[in-house]
């Protein structure tokens, strides 16, 4: 227990970050002390046994049409004061909403060997949670390049960033971070641990969206797609990139949902075609081919 108070030991002054250029909107918050909140993660489970902790409101059931609460948040008292005071140190308010909080405990452990896989898959977390994802450094056992770390990849350049983590490491990605790059954690053959925790809130437009699911209320799912839409439509999206999203990202929009249900992807009226959001006539013609490309080659892989 010695050894463990002495690694997880408060410091407050912040990692330094040598591995590339920064990604704009990532951001690291002063070093937390994180020995409470993993301990009481251990209690439940935590760690090589139980590699991933979901706690708070839970999307990975949304393929099937279903918003979950996992592990109820109030049962972690200690991890809910770690995610309070982060949120302080980055000058968020410290009482912070828990409906639609999500938050995952990660453990990894071991060499990943397997030609082509990463620990965790690069990616860009999903559209349906907020602009903020705060993440926290829980332990951190490797050293240089041995260490187990998270790296940012620049998705249409050459940017590339590996971070140097420690025990309490806190940082925020927001902003061109969270949708121009991807972020994972690459295979190899070292076998340091890392744990970390990863906490985001998600939309109230999808918590919304979940309710009318589990409640089968098409007319109003149909009529909220319909004014979806006929917004994109009138900021320049074609057509097909707009099913091609909803497929993707909407079940019920999908053909079993369809042959279940009866809902389709729904076409706008003319008055529909006609609305325009004030501010946001026209997007970027950069924005608009990247759109369309991406949705075209369809987001089931790596982003």
């Amino acid at each position: 227990m010695a050894s463990l108070a002495r690694r997880f030991r408060y410091r407050s002054k912040r990692p330094t970050q040598t591995h590339g250029s920064v990604p704009p909107g990532l951001v690291f918050g002063p070093r937390q002390n994180v020995f409470a909140a993993l301990q009481e993660l251990e209690e439940h489970g935590f760690g090589r046994d139980r590699p991933v902790l979901d706690m708070g409101c839970s999307y990975h059931d949304f393929s099937q049409g279903a918003l979950r609460v996992m592990l109820d948040l109030p049962s972690f008292p200690l991890v809910t004061q770690l995610i309070a005071a982060s949120m302080a140190g980055m000058g968020f308010p410290e009482k912070f909403e828990l409906q639609g909080l999500n938050v995952i405990a990660r453990h990894y452990e071991g060499p990943c060997l397997e030609p082509g896989k990463d620990r965790l898959c690069f990616h860009a977390d999903n559209f349906v949670v907020g602009e903020n994802v705060f993440g926290c450094v829980l332990r951190q056992d490797g050293r240089g390049a041995s260490a187990v770390v998270l790296e940012f990849r620049e998705r249409d350049g050459p940017g590339h960033f590996r971070m140097e983590e420690c025990a309490g490491h806190l940082f925020l990605q927001t902003g061109e971070v969270r949708h121009h790059w991807s972020h994972g954690i690459p295979g190899g053959d070292s076998g340091a641990i890392r744990q970390s925790l990863t906490w985001r809130w998600l939309k109230p437009s999808f918590l919304r969206w979940c309710a009318l699911e589990n409640s089968l209320c098409r007319s109003l799912q149909a009529k909220w797609l319909r004014a979806f839409v006929g917004v994109s439509r009138s900021l320049g999206l074609p057509q097909q990139v707009l099913e091609q999203f909803l497929i993707r990202w909407m079940p019920v929009c999908s053909d079993a949902q369809v042959a279940r249900h009866g809902l389709q992807v729904p076409k706008p009226t003319a008055a529909q075609l006609r609305t325009q959001v004030a501010g946001c006539r026209d997007l970027p013609k950069s924005l608009a081919a990247r759109l369309a490309r991406k949705c075209l080659e369809g987001t089931s892989g790596d982003r």
